[in-house]
C-alpha cells in the first residue's frame, strides 16, 4: 500500500470512529466527539469513568486497526455513509448517520455485497496502523496514572474515593432517556442534572461546592461553573461583588461578551459614582457613591442574559474570588426566567421583584454602564435600560421577596419602609409569616461579621423579623427601650476552637470579623452567642442567613398602642407596658393567652385565616449588623432611617421542617458558647506576621 492509500485508510478509520462516537452521544449532540485524552471529560464517578474510557480506548483502537487492514482504498472515503448521502462530498459526515458501520456503497450508489464484489487483496499494516495500535497502550498508561494520582490524593486527605458504581439516574434526568446519551460536556454540566434539566424555573437554594467537605447526594451544591454554563449561550453578564478577582473571572467567562461589574469603590473615589474600563474586551466596572465613610458596597449578584432569551438571577453570599467558591461555605439562590416573546402584547407587570431590583441597580450606577455599552455599539443588548427588567421576562413564578439596603439617610415613612430591616418587616407580613397568636418567633442569625449589639437595637431588628412596622414602637421612650430584655435571638459565629479545628486553622479566618472591644464590653450579649459549625465538614461558613422558626409561647414586650398619635397636639397615646422574658433556649412549650409581639389578632387567626409558613429564611449579603440593616430613629411624624452599606438578599417561606433542614448549613440546634469559649477575633488570635489564608490563596 502506498502513502496515498494509507492516508485514505486512516481517513476512513477516523470517520468510522466519529460515527461511533456520534452514536454514543445521541441525536441531540451528534456533532460532538468524545476526546478520550481530555482530562476535563464529564464525570459522575472518577473510577467508573476510568473503566469506561479504558474500554472505549481499547475498542476504538481495535476497530480502527481492523478497518485499515480490511477496507479497499477505492471505497475508503465513503466508509459508513448511508445510502441517502452517498452522493455527498467524500469527507462530509451526515448528521443522521447510522450508529452502526454498514457495508460501504460504491461511488455510483450501488452497495458492495459478498456476491458481487471481488475480495479485497490483503493489505499489510503500514506506519499509521502501527500508530493506532499503540494508542490503547498509551491511553491505558495515562488513565492508570490519573487513577493512581486520585488514590494518592484521597489517601493524603484521609478521605475515601467515590464509589465505583454511578448512582442510578432519576426517571426524569437526561441520562435515563433512551434518546439522550452521555456526551462530552464539562463535568459541571452533569452535576446540575435535575428534573428541570439544569434549569431552575421555581428557584433553588444550595450551598457552594467545596473542596474540603463530604459529598451528600441528597444536598447537591452549586459550583460557579455550573451557574454560568453554558457560556457559549451567554450574551451579556451583570455582576456585583464586594471583592473581585478579575483574572479569575476570565477563566470561566467569555471575554468576547460584554460584562458590567459593580464593585466597592476605592477609598479616594467614594464621594462620586464611577465608570471605568477593565482592559479586558468590553468589560466595564461601575461604582456607586458611598454616602458614609464607613459604608461599603457589599451586594453579591449575577444577572446572566442568554442568547436563547433566558435570564438567570443569582444571589450568592460568596464574593467573586476563587476561595469563596472552593474553601469556605457559602449559599446561593438561583432562578431562571423565560423571556416574553412579544413584550408589546403583554400587559405591564406589577411584580414586586423586578420593580424593586430596578431601584437597587439604579442606586449602584448600573444605568451609566448600560448606556456606555449601547453607545459603543451594543445596540441589541438584551437589557438596554432597567425598565426592560420588568417588560422582557416572565416573573410570575418568582416567589422569593427581595430585601435590600441602600446606603443613605431616609426620611418619611415611604422611604423608611423601602430598605433595611423595615423592608424586611414588610416582606414578612407579605408572605404571611408574622407569628400567630400563641406562637413565639425564634431567629438564628449566621454571618461573617459581628456588630456592636445593644438590647435596644436587637429588639428593633427582632420586631421587624416579627413583621412589626416601626410605626408601632417608634415613639416609645428611648430610656424604656434601652431596658428591654434580650430578644430570642441566636447569634452564630465560630469559636476560636472551631477556627483552630477547621481545615486551614487560624490562617483560614481572614474572612471573619469580631472586634475585641465588642466582646469584652460591659453588657455584651454573650449569652446569645452560639457556635457556627458547618454540618458537612471542618470548614468555616461565610453564609449570611437568618432563620425564623416558631414555637408555642408568647413574648410580652413594651409596645405602644397602635398609631400612638398625639392627642390634640398634647402628649402621646397611652402605652401598654408589659415586660416578660422567655428563655429562648428552653425546649419546654409554654402556653399563654397574652398577645405576642408581632403576632396577629384573634380575628385574623380564625378558621378562615390562611395558614402561615412553617418557617422562613433570609439569604443574601447582609451580616447581622447595624451597618447592614440600618437603624430607625425620629418620631412617628418624622421617622428616619440610617443605612451605611449596600446589601441585598431574598426572603423565602419554608413549608416544612424537612425543607428547612435541607437548606440550613450549620449543625442544629447550634450550641451555645460554653464558659471557656470565645469568638474568633483576628486582632487577638492571629499572629500578624503570618500570612492569612486569603493571602496564601492569592499566590496559588
Amino acid at each position: 500500500m502506498d502513502e496515498d492509500e494509507e492516508f485514505q485508510a486512516a481517513i476512513a478509520a477516523s470517520l468510522a470512529e466519529a460515527e461511533r462516537q456520534r452514536a454514543r452521544a445521541g441525536p441531540q449532540r451528534n456533532t460532538d466527539i468524545i476526546d478520550l485524552t481530555d482530562d476535563n471529560s464529564a464525570s459522575d464517578d472518577e473510577e467508573a469513568i476510568f473503566e469506561r474510557e479504558l474500554a472505549l480506548a481499547l475498542e476504538a483502537s481495535k476497530q480502527a486497526a481492523s478497518a485499515i487492514a480490511s477496507v479497499p482504498s477505492s471505497v475508503a472515503p465513503a466508509l459508513s455513509l448511508p445510502k441517502a448521502s452517498a452522493r455527498a462530498a467524500p469527507r462530509a459526515v451526515s448528521s443522521s448517520a447510522s450508529p452502526a458501520v454498514s457495508p460501504a456503497p460504491s461511488q455510483s450508489g450501488s452497495s458492495i455485497s459478498s456476491s458481487s464484489a471481488q475480495p479485497a487483496p490483503a493489505v499489510q499494516p503500514g506506519p499509521m496502523a502501527g500508530f493506532l495500535s499503540d494508542r490503547a497502550k498509551l491511553e491505558q498508561e495515562r488513565l492508570a496514572r490519573q487513577k493512581r494520582h486520585l488514590d494518592e490524593r484521597a489517601s493524603r486527605n484521609g478521605t475515601k474515593r467515590p464509589r465505583t458504581e454511578s448512582p442510578p439516574p432519576s426517571s426524569s434526568s437526561p441520562a435515563s432517556s433512551p434518546e439522550v446519551k452521555r456526551t462530552a460536556l464539562p463535568s459541571v454540566a452533569e452535576k446540575t442534572v435535575d428534573p428541570n434539566h439544569g434549569y431552575f424555573w421555581d428557584g433553588e437554594i444550595r450551598q457552594t461546592g467545596n473542596a474540603h467537605v463530604k459529598i451528600d447526594p441528597k444536598r447537591p451544591r452549586f459550583n460557579i461553573t455550573d451557574i454560568v454554563s453554558p457560556t457559549s449561550d451567554l450574551e451579556f453578564v451583570l455582576l456585583s461583588s464586594y471583592c473581585t478577582d478579575t483574572p479569575w473571572l476570565t477563566t470561566f467567562l467569555p471575554i468576547d461578551r460584554p460584562l458590567l461589574l459593580v464593585v466597592d469603590p476605592d477609598h479616594d473615589q467614594r464621594s462620586h459614582a464611577g465608570l471605568k474600563h477593565l482592559g479586558i474586551g468590553d468589560w466595564l466596572r461601575v461604582t456607586p457613591r458611598i454616602w458614609q465613610s464607613r459604608g461599603v458596597m457589599h451586594i453579591k449578584l449575577m444577572l446572566l442574559f442568554h442568547k436563547s432569551g433566558r435570564l438567570r438571577i443569582v444571589l450568592p453570599t460568596a464574593n467573586l474570588v476563587d476561595y469563596d467558591w472552593r474553601d469556605i461555605e457559602n449559599t446561593v439562590f438561583v432562578q431562571d426566567l423565560p423571556s416574553i416573546h412579544d413584550p408589546s402584547a403583554e400587559d405591564p407587570q406589577s411584580h414586586d421583584f423586578p420593580t424593586y431590583l430596578w431601584g437597587v441597580l439604579k442606586s449602584l450606577n448600573v444605568p451609566a454602564g448600560l448606556l456606555n455599552l449601547v453607545n459603543t455599539g451594543y445596540h441589541s443588548l438584551p437589557i438596554q435600560s432597567l425598565a426592560d427588567l420588568q417588560n422582557k421576562w416572565d416573573w410570575s413564578k418568582v416567589k422569593a421577596k427581595l430585601v435590600a439596603s441602600v446606603a443613605g439617610n431616609y426620611e418619611g415613612w415611604y422611604n423608611v419602609r423601602m430598605y433595611g430591616h423595615p423592608r424586611l418587616a414588610a416582606v414578612i407580613r407579605d408572605i404571611g409569616a408574622p407569628p400567630k397568636k400563641g406562637k413565639q418567633l425564634n431567629i438564628e442569625c449566621q454571618g461573617s461579621s459581628v456588630g456592636n449589639y445593644t438590647t435596644q437595637y436587637l429588639n428593633e431588628v427582632y420586631k421587624s423579623c416579627c413583621g412589626t412596622d416601626p410605626i408601632s414602637w417608634i415613639d416609645t421612650p428611648k430610656a424604656r427601650l434601652s431596658k428591654l430584655p434580650w430578644p430570642p435571638v441566636k447569634i452564630l459565629f465560630p469559636t476560636l476552637q472551631t477556627v483552630d479545628e477547621s481545615v486551614f486553622g487560624r490562617n483560614g479566618g481572614g474572612s471573619f470579623f469580631c472586634r475585641k472591644m465588642y466582646w469584652h464590653k460591659a453588657g455584651a450579649p454573650k449569652q446569645l452567642f452560639h457556635n457556627a459549625k458547618a454540618k458537612d465538614g471542618p470548614v468555616l461558613m461565610h453564609t449570611k442567613m437568618i432563620v425564623g422558626t416558631y414555637r408555642t409561647g408568647s413574648l410580652m414586650m413594651t409596645r405602644p398602642t397602635p398609631l400612638a398619635l398625639p392627642t390634640n397636639g398634647k402628649g402621646k397615646g397611652k402605652e401598654k407596658v408589659e415586660v416578660i422574658v422567655l428563655d429562648s433556649e428552653s425546649d419546654d412549650e409554654s402556653e399563654s393567652d397574652t398577645e405576642q409581639e408581632g403576632s396577629t389578632t384573634e380575628d385574623e387567626c380564625g378558621e378562615g385565616a390562611e395558614r402561615g409558613p412553617e418557617a422562613w429564611i433570609y439569604v443574601g449579603s447582609h451580616n447581622f449588623t447595624m451597618a447592614a440593616w440600618g437603624s430607625v430613629s425620629g418620631s412617628i411624624l418624622a421617622p428616619k432611617l440610617n443605612i451605611a452599606n449596600f446589601e441585598m438578599g431574598i426572603v423565602v417561606p419554608i413549608k416544612d421542617k424537612k425543607e428547612l433542614e435541607k437548606l440550613v448549613p450549620w449543625e442544629q440546634p447550634p450550641k451555645r458558647y460554653g464558659p471557656n469559649d470565645v469568638p474568633w477575633m483576628q486582632e487577638e488570635h492571629r499572629n500578624q506576621d503570618e500570612p492569612t489564608w486569603r493571602q496564601l490563596a492569592a499566590t496559588d
